[in-house]
């Protein structure tokens, strides 16, 4: 791969590329960022980089969403979701044996969904929606 050379004579890598972190969008980061602190605040720095299952980043982010969508604007909701799905990709690049347990116990669910049974998890259903595994009303 060639460099680019500018105008000025200046010379730079194009080892960037195949990236378009200019096409980020600042608001999303800056809200994303803003997550980062709030989590910093009440559990540490880095405390998430001491490995956590996919399942789990995903269990939250799907989470925040569908609190997003019964229409509670308490917190950032949709900066918690990306933030947690910013977690997952990292959990997938870094923890693969820590991935690997969850990933057979999702795969012997979905061989027969019907011989195992997914308890009913409170956490999981903003606000009340899902009560009993049955849906109560409309997200907005």
């Amino acid at each position: 791969m060639t460099n680019r050379i500018y105008e000025s004579g200046a010379e730079r890598s194009r080892d960037t590329d195949s990236m378009a972190y200019d096409l980020i969008s600042p608001i999303g980061l800056e809200r994303l960022a803003k997550t980062c602190r709030t989590g910093e605040q009440k559990y540490s720095a880095y405390n998430w980089e001491k490995g956590m299952p996919i399942r789990d980043f995903l269990n939250h982010a799907i989470s925040h969403v569908y609190t997003y969508l019964s229409g509670d604007r308490s917190e950032d909701h949709l900066a918690h979701a990306a933030w947690n799905l910013f977690g997952a990709i990292h959990s997938e690049e870094h923890w693969s044996t820590l991935n690997s347990e969850e990933e057979n116990k999702l795969r012997e669910v979905l061989k027969d969904p019907h011989t195992h049974t997914v308890p009913y998890q409170e956490g999981f259903s903003p606000n009340g929606f899902y009560k009993d595994n049955k849906v109560q009303g409309t997200p907005v």
